[in-house]
């Protein structure tokens, strides 16, 4: 655990249990966002319940984020724990693609910019069909 996660912990008064450092590491690992489920084939030593109770306490102090993917909700380390990125998100297999770019980010504050708006955060995501989906369906 980092310095930034320790002090986050401590300012929240959380022990550092062997399941919450388990969970984090996972998140740490994941290169994609994760449903509860795919916490619990990771680390099947714990329960359902403690994997949606920590969850919750990693949004709860601003660890996690959530990431909606139709009506499921998906996970991921949040920012500052993580570099700022958005999703594309496959409606037929469920796949999600992190994306970096500068142009989205430079487009995002010109609209703010426009409507004198000042960002503080964003998210953007894109739903639509992968590249293997469509592949499939030709």
């Amino acid at each position: 655990m980092n310095q930034e996660i320790a002090a986050l912990f401590a300012t929240h008064h959380l022990r550092a249990t062997s399941s919450r450092l388990a969970i984090l590491r996972i998140f740490q690992d994941a290169s994609v966002p994760l449903a509860p489920a795919e916490i619990t084939k990771r680390y099947p030593s714990i329960d359902k319940v403690s994997v949606y109770r920590t969850i919750d306490t990693f949004k709860k102090i601003g660890l996690l984020t959530s990431v909606a993917h139709g009506w499921k909700q998906r996970y991921e380390l949040a920012a500052p724990f993580r570099p700022h990125h958005h999703h594309l998100l496959c409606d037929m297999c469920g796949a999600i693609e992190e994306i970096q770019s500068e142009k989205l980010e430079q487009l995002i504050h010109l609209i703010a910019d426009e409507y004198a708006f000042t960002v503080k955060s964003h998210m953007f995501e894109v739903n639509g069909i992968c590249r293997n989906c469509q592949a499939n369906t030709d």
